[in-house]
């Protein structure tokens, strides 16, 4: 589950990283070594990546409801080590029922004064409707970041990350990174 949820959460964070050899500890920079590659996942015609704002943090809230114990704790850890891999500061805005379903179908906008957008939503979902949004069998995690509109249209401002539940993976960071 660690693995699935770091991986997914770079993603959401705008950069998919491959790395050959080692994976990276926790504090040292992904490119430290020299030795991977990355892509970004959205770039304008000239080749400017899509970003988060990096002036704000990035909220998140967790769907727990079909987590293994220990999720939530994972979770965070797995959430500080992108931090630190990173520089993007994360703020977790606490425990929703909210579903993938709920941010599609409101199009990741929220409802109340003053704020626009959802924050994101990192899930964990059974492993029959998992297969629903990916058949995949050796997917673990997907993230969807969501690109803004207006003058936003090249920043994600809200997106999901969703984690296979059914899929038997160890808990905490012994042994993986």
């Amino acid at each position: 589950m660690v693995a699935a949820a770091l991986v997914a959460l770079l993603a959401i964070s705008g950069v998919v990283v491959a790395t050959s050899g080692a994976p990276p500890q926790r504090g040292i920079p992904l490119t430290s070594q020299g030795d991977g590659e990355f892509k970004f996942l959205n770039t304008l015609g000239d080749g400017t990546p899509f970003r988060w704002n990096p002036c704000e943090p990035i909220h998140y809230v967790a769907n727990l409801s079909e987590a293994p114990p220990g999720a939530l704790q994972d979770l965070q850890e797995a959430v500080a080590r992108v931090s630190d891999v990173t520089g993007i500061a994360f703020v977790y805005d606490g425990e929703t029922t909210d579903t993938v379903e709920h941010q599609y179908g409101r199009a990741f906008q929220a409802a109340l004064p003053g704020q626009r957008w959802l924050p994101v939503l990192i899930t964990w979902l059974g492993q029959k409707e998992f297969r629903f949004y990916v058949p995949d069998k050796a997917v673990l995690a997907f993230a969807y970041p969501r690109p803004g509109d207006g003058t936003l249209f090249d920043q994600y401002v809200s997106g999901v990350l969703v984690v296979d539940a059914g899929a038997d993976l160890s808990q905490g960071f012994d042994s993986r990174y």
